[in-house]
This record gives C-alpha cells, structure tokens and sequence, in this order.
C-alpha cells in the first residue's frame, strides 16, 4: 500500500558504548538524548529518508528501551540491552519508492553495520550496509 514501515533493533552499545541503566548525571543525558533523537528522526538530518518522489511523511513513532528510562531498574549482571524502534511513513506515490537513504552511521558513530531486510510488494532482500554505505534499494 502507501506504508513504509522500518522496524529498528539495535544493541545500545552502538547508540550510547553501554548496555546497562544509565549511572552518571552525563550518562543519563546521553541517554535521553539518544532517545529523544530517535523519537524525532526527521529533526535535523534525518535518521530515514525515502526517495523525494514519493512524498513520504512520518506518521507514527515508537522508541523502546526501559534500561534508559528514568527510573529503570539496572540489568541482571550478564543481560545486554537492546532498543526497540518503529517508525512508519505514509507516501503520496508509493510507486516512486525505490531507495532509503539511512543516516543511522552519522548519528551513531560506534555503529560499523547496519543488517537490512526489505520485504515489499516484489518480493524480499537482504542486504548488509557498512561505513560509509547508507543507500537501501527498496524491491518494489
């Protein structure tokens, strides 16, 4: 139809370099900078952009991650922590969908791979970007 949806799960060592509660005042405000960036992925350069020709706009937004929450009880000991993200756009002409551009290595500088899978229309890709690479081919 007209959605993109991207469904985002990456280790918060590669947003933040820990996995853990944050502990310090600076933590904590690298933290919440982390999720209030990623709460607003069009602010800025965007974190996600389709191809201008199919009028793509955010639509809804959703950013999980409880160990960075304030007031999140600390990881077991052994426990990595994750974050979830979903973020889904509504286009005009989905038909001029082709690529995504994905601006996650210039915010994050510790993320080195990025695992893509696209499922469209026509069928399913896998693919896997590495620095500096930041296009995704859409199968439409």
């Amino acid at each position: 139809g007209n959605k993109l949806t991207i469904a985002m799960e990456a280790p918060l060592d590669n947003l933040l370099g820990f996995e853990r509660a944050p502990r310090t005042e600076a933590e904590r405000k690298a933290a919440a900078d982390v999720l209030a960036r990623l709460r607003s992925p069009d602010k800025g350069t965007p974190l996600f952009a389709a191809d201008a020709a199919a009028q793509c706009t955010l639509s809804k937004v959703e950013v999980q991650a409880p160990v960075l929450e304030p007031g999140a009880k600390p990881a077991a000991k052994d426990e990595h922590a994750d974050l979830d993200a979903s973020y889904e756009f509504t286009c005009s002409k989905p038909d001029e969908l082709r690529a995504l551009d994905v601006g996650l290595f210039e915010a994050y500088k510790r993320t080195q791979r990025i695992d893509v899978q696209v499922a469209g229309p026509k069928g399913q890709t896998k693919v896997t970007l590495k620095r500096p690479a930041r296009k995704v081919q859409l199968a439409r």
